[in-house]
């Protein structure tokens, strides 16, 4: 997985930044920081950081692999189904 969020994640990190600068700015320490827009831009590099470290994907990537999990798993139980009539043909 790359360092930046594709665009499943762009608006899940846009909001959780939003939200965590709206926070930093009502505490009491909001003076003693750094000015609002840089202040996002770090946490925006924090969040991409740590969410490029993290095993995580998008939804419509997990959709795309469960639909292909029940497709194999499908594909399973026909040849396993296949496999047993033809041993029982054997015997």
């Amino acid at each position: 997985m790359n360092d930046t969020p594709n665009n499943g994640n762009e608006k899940l990190v846009n909001d959780f930044c939003n939200r965590l600068q709206h926070l930093l700015e009502q505490s009491p320490l909001a003076g003693l920081r750094q000015t609002a827009e840089d202040s996002k831009e770090n946490i925006r590099a924090i969040v991409e950081a740590l969410l490029g470290q993290m095993n995580v994907v998008s939804r419509s990537e997990f959709e795309a692999q469960n639909a292909l999990l029940a497709e194999t798993a499908a594909k399973l139980a026909r040849i396993e189904e296949k496999l047993t009539a033809i041993e029982k043909q054997q015997l």
